[in-house]
């Protein structure tokens, strides 16, 4: 559960030695590195689905060549001293990769000079994400972003809890997702409706913990943008990704300009700029 007494740093101390489900054991065994958030508290706070290789190793989220240009992006449209970027989960999910003949994928590693498997990363499944999820509510919590963004289908159904969300349907569309707080506020009973109850002899006052609104933003993993730059179709990735990434930068300004009376800045970024990014 949240607690507004916590700090993101005690949170990351608390966590970072986690090994409640497989990917935390894999990272005991290979020396990997946990991967908490990093960035800054009230402003868009960008969830990915969890680190790959390169973040693994760095222990920083995003940091790959696809998070190049989600922090690329970020930096063009001037949201750098306002952005939090995290995942679902702090651990790398991945596994040895295969040919079709069931043989295992080799690549050559330029430091050593030799062989070595090729590792692929995986989507984490449900139950692990379940299991960082307590670890994500305390970062949402801690972090109280204006504006939630998520990156690619799986960060969005670990969110809202909905195995059927669409990314590609759902993209740029807002809503408001409930995150546990960290208060408990009383509740009726479910058959009396009453505020207090007895239980073999005992008082019991019935709570249910509070939930914290947040406004949510789905778009694309910039992983399926890097994989798709080639496409120059009508409502192509870049394009998409590109105009979901402006309209954050447009509600965060409005919120600005509501609560404090700060001006709309000019943020701008072409669809040009998105293609050098990808192409570099």
């Amino acid at each position: 559960m949240a607690d507004f007494r916590y700090s993101l740093q005690t949170v990351k101390d608390a966590w970072e030695g986690c090994t409640n489900c497989e990917l935390g054991v894999r990272r005991k065994d290979v020396g990997g590195r946990f991967v908490f958030g990093e960035g800054a508290p009230r402003g868009i706070m960008f969830i990915g689905e969890g680190p790959g290789e390169h973040e693994e190793a760095e222990g920083r989220p995003f940091i790959g060549q696809s998070g190049m240009i989600l922090r690329q992006v970020i930096d063009k449209l001037e949201l750098n001293g306002c952005c939090y970027i995290t995942n679902v989960v702090s651990c790398r999910s991945c596994s040895q990769a295969y040919n079709g003949e069931g043989q295992p994928v080799m690549r050559y590693d330029r430091t050593t000079k030799t062989r070595v498997p090729f590792i692929k990363d995986d989507a984490p499944t449900p139950l692990q994400m379940a299991t960082c999820l307590p670890r994500l509510y305390e970062e949402i919590y801690l972090v109280d972003p204006v504006l939630i963004v998520t990156l690619g289908a799986e960060a969005a159904k670990a969110i809202i809890s909905e195995r059927s969300f669409s990314v590609v349907g759902e993209r740029g569309k807002t809503r408001e997702i409930n995150i546990p707080g960290a208060w408990h506020a009383p509740a009726l009973t479910d058959k009396k409706k009453a505020w207090v109850r007895k239980v073999r002899g005992d008082v019991v006052m019935p709570t249910n913990l509070r939930r914290v609104r947040y406004l949510m933003l789905p778009t694309l993993h910039p992983a399926y943008v890097l994989r798709r730059q080639a496409d120059q179709s009508y409502k192509n990735p870049l394009d998409m990704f590109l105009l979901d990434m402006k309209q954050a930068a447009r509600i965060y300004d409005n919120y600005l300009e509501k609560s404090f009376g700060v001006d709309h800045k000019e943020r701008e970024v072409t669809i040009n700029d998105l293609a050098e990014m990808t192409n570099a």
